[in-house]
Parts: structure tokens; C-alpha cells; sequence
């Protein structure tokens, strides 16, 4: 077929040349040149093909008319006008076949995925679909994933349909106990017992409650079937911190020793829990203590003290004192050398108790005192005051000493007692030497 076009096209040629011979020397011949994008493509010549895209052909002085067609691409005419000796290139852009497509679904606003990446939701309408067959997918939430095609021959637009049917099933966690933190796939989703629909497929169930251990646990959901879950959540084990005051008291619960406080009881289980302290001197005391699960809880026992105690006034400072016939000190010196701290005993039985007070160069020697102790409380018996020999004075003449207490020195008289109740006063002319006793020798 091309090799006929192209003889015709040569024998125009020819003939012209002939007739002219002897007459005149023929013109030169005109050459056309045709390329395509997309390249070879025919190029019919009065409906005949006369070769592929690029095409070169020459001719004689004149207008052709070229029709191009190529696979998929809309036919094209062109006219090429040449002069004798001239050449006239042509570049053709065919232009594609394309169509569009209108693509909805039931229920409609379905993602539409090409070639893995999300365009719009149904309905949509694609333009410049090119021959060929061509393929979607469309999804929504609860829906199965639909994949739909369509081909294209020509140019006529298409509509591509198609229903979408639920994925959904039913997941039931129930937990034990209740009120249980529920997430699915790592998002909360609220408390137990919890029923939701969600799409098919496996799903992470994570739940969580104060003073019990997080569970997880995988399941798998089926569309239009219900999953369930019945989950008992470990206890976490809690801790029960107890103090007491006065410190060191004997702890035990539930009526078994677990130590001197502060002591920390670990590992319990949630519940209900007796406490008691007990301490010397001091009644018992309980505390019942309710212990949440994982929880810690911080006790502090007050005891209250079943012993009493004495405060006892003596003078002046360096007496001895016994308790019940048992030495447990002396008087120390208060705000004068005459005047005691209050003497404290701690500690003693409710009940009647034997002060006695004593000092060697006291007359009398000893004091005693019988005292009532009430429970918890500090009796203050009357104060005692001693008569105790404090100096010895040497006189002049007869270098006489006398033995007593120095009631009041002044710059030419000394006020002295040889025994209680008898007060002399003496010149300082007559005495030698004041000699001062020290109060704690005895």
C-alpha cells in the first residue's frame, strides 16, 4: 500500500519532467516531512497509508492532505502546501483518547484509594481515564474494603457502583471488679462492663484499675459475631506503715507480733485489718485499718500513759531521795543556792508510793512522805524543807568549832543556827574562819 503511494507521488514527478523535456529543465522536487508525538503514527494519503511517524516523502509543487491515526489517540488531518524545490517539515500532536468516570458507593462518602493513595469519597467524578481497564478501592469505617475497575475503549464517559456491607461485630470485656479503665488498640474506650461495636479483625484489650496489675490480651473480632472477654485483674498487694506515740510500742495484727514501731507490714491483700500497740506504761490501743487494694496506708497509735508521777519540792538543793525505799537521786539547785529544781519521778504505778527524803547533816535526818498516784496523772505533794548544816565556825578565843547553817552574813554581824529554830548572832571580831560544807557530801 505505501509502496503504491509513494509511486504515484513519484510519477507526478515523473511525468512533469517528461513533458518538459526538450521544452525546458524541470523544477526541483518539494519534499514533506512528517513526525508525531506520539511517533508512529500512519499517515494515510487519500485514505491509503503511506508509511509510519517520522515520514518523509517528495513530490511536486502543491497542497496534500495527511490524515494521522494512531492506537488510542484521536485521528488527526494536517495540509502541507509545498513549493517546487521547498521542503516543509511538520510536527503533529495527536492528542490521547481519554474519558471520565463518575464512581459511588452505597452508603456513599467511601475513601477511594488509586494505586494506594486517597483521592477523594464517593461520589467522585475522575476525569482523563485513558484506554485501558482501570481499578479502585473503596473503604469506610465499618464497611468491607470494595475493590471496583472499569475499562475505557473511547471517549464516553462510565459510572462504576458499588454497595458496601457492614464489618462490624461486637466485642464484651467484663472485668472483675467492675469499673475497670477499658482501651482498645491503645485508645480508651470507658469502663466495664463494656459492649461496642468494632470492625473485624484482632484487636488489643488493655485493662487497668487502681491497686491491680494492667492486663492485655489480644482478640479477634469477626463481622456480624460477638467476641467476649471475662477478665479477673490480679490484686496488687498493698502496705500498712505503723508509728506510734510514745515510739517503740509492740505492734500486732489481727492478733499475731510483726514488730516495734514504726514498722512496715508489706504484701496484704485489700480488706479490713486489726491493729494494736501495746507499751509499759501505757494502755493498749487498737486501730482497725481498711487497706484498698495496692494502696498504702500510713498509721500512727497514740497510747495513753496508765502511770503516773511525782513532783517533789525539797530543800535545799543536794538531798537524797528514795522511792519505795530505792535511792533515785538528789535535789539540784534552782534559782538559789537555797532553792531546788522540782524533783520529777515518772513512770510509776497508780497507788500509794513512799517518798524520803534524807541528808546526813539534816535534823532531822530524813522526811518521809506517803503520796496517792492517780492514773495518768503527776501528784504534788507539799514541798519538803530541811534544816541542813551548810558551815563550820572556828572562833578566836577558844578556837572552838561549831557546826551549823549560815543564815545571813553581814559586814560586822553574822546571823548563824547551831540547830533548827535557834538563831545567834556573833561579832565578826569573834570569828576566825567561816568554812563552807559542800551540799552533796554527805
Amino acid at each position: 500500500m505505501t509502496a503504491k503511494i509513494l509511486k504515484t507521488l513519484c510519477v507526478a514527478v515523473l511525468c512533469a519532467v517528461v513533458a518538459s523535456c526538450g521544452a525546458k529543465k524541470e523544477p526541483a522536487p518539494a519534499v514533506i516531512g512528517i513526525t508525531s508525538s506520539p511517533d508512529k503514527a500512519k499517515v494515510l494519503y487519500k485514505g491509503k497509508e503511506a508509511g509510519l511517524t517520522p515520514f518523509e516523502v517528495k513530490t511536486r509543487a502543491g497542497s496534500y492532505i495527511f490524515e494521522l491515526e494512531k492506537l488510542n489517540c484521536k485521528p488527526k488531518f494536517i495540509k502541507v502546501t509545498v513549493a517546487d524545490g521547498e521542503r516543509r517539515d511538520v510536527e503533529v500532536s495527536l492528542e490521547e483518547i481519554v474519558s471520565s468516570v463518575m464512581i459511588d458507593s452505597t452508603p456513599q462518602e467511601a475513601i477511594v484509594e488509586v494505586e494506594g493513595r486517597e483521592i477523594g469519597q464517593t461520589p467522585i467524578i475522575l476525569h482523563e481515564q485513558k484506554i485501558g481497564v482501570h481499578k479502585a478501592i473503596l473503604k469506610k469505617p465499618g464497611m468491607v474494603p470494595v475493590e471496583v475497575s472499569w475499562t475505557v475503549e473511547d471517549g464516553r464517559p462510565q459510572m462504576v457502583k458499588a454497595n458496601l456491607s457492614s464489618n462490624m461485630g461486637v466485642i464484651k470485656v467484663n472485668v472483675s471488679p467492675a469499673h475497670a479503665q477499658i482501651a482498645i488498640d491503645g485508645r480508651p474506650r470507658g469502663k466495664s462492663p463494656f459492649t461496642e461495636n468494632i470492625e473485624q479483625g484482632e484487636h488489643t484489650v488493655t485493662v487497668e484499675a487502681p491497686g491491680y496489675q494492667k492486663h492485655e490480651q489480644k482478640i479477634v473480632v469477626e463481622r456480624t459475631r460477638e467476641a467476649s472477654l471475662n477478665i479477673a485483674l490480679n490484686v496488687l498487694p498493698g502496705t500498712i506503715n505503723v508509728s506510734s506515740e510514745p515510739a517503740e510500742a509492740t505492734i500486732s495484727m489481727d492478733g499475731k507480733l510483726v514488730g516495734k514501731a514504726p514498722v512496715s507490714i508489706p504484701g496484704l491483700q485489700p480488706g479490713k485489718y486489726q491493729i494494736t500497740a501495746e507499751k509499759q506504761g501505757y494502755d493498749n490501743a487498737a486501730r482497725e485499718v481498711e487497706l484498698a487494694a495496692g494502696a498504702t496506708a500510713d498509721v500512727t497509735i497514740t497510747l495513753d500513759t496508765n502511770m503516773g508521777g511525782i513532783d517533789i519540792a525539797a530543800n535545799p538543793p543536794g538531798l537524797t531521795v528514795y522511792l519505795d525505799g530505792r535511792r533515785i537521786g538528789r535535789t539540784e539547785r534552782g534559782e538559789s543556792e537555797k532553792q531546788s529544781r522540782i524533783f520529777e519521778i515518772r513512770g510509776l504505778t497508780f497507788g500509794k508510793h513512799v517518798v524520803r527524803v534524807s541528808h546526813a547533816r539534816a535534823t532531822p535526818q530524813d522526811q518521809v512522805i506517803e503520796v496517792d498516784v492517780k492514773k495518768g496523772q503527776i501528784a504534788r505533794p507539799k514541798p519538803v524543807n530541811m534544816w541542813v548544816a551548810d558551815c563550820i565556825i572556828k572562833f578566836k578565843n577558844n578556837k572552838k568549832e561549831v557546826r551549823g547553817r549560815l543564815r545571813e552574813e553581814a559586814r560586822t554581824k553574822v546571823f548563824f543556827e547551831p540547830e533548827p529554830g535557834v538563831a545567834i548572832s556573833y561579832d565578826r571580831d569573834e570569828i576566825l574562819s567561816i568554812e563552807r560544807l559542800k551540799m552533796d557530801e554527805e
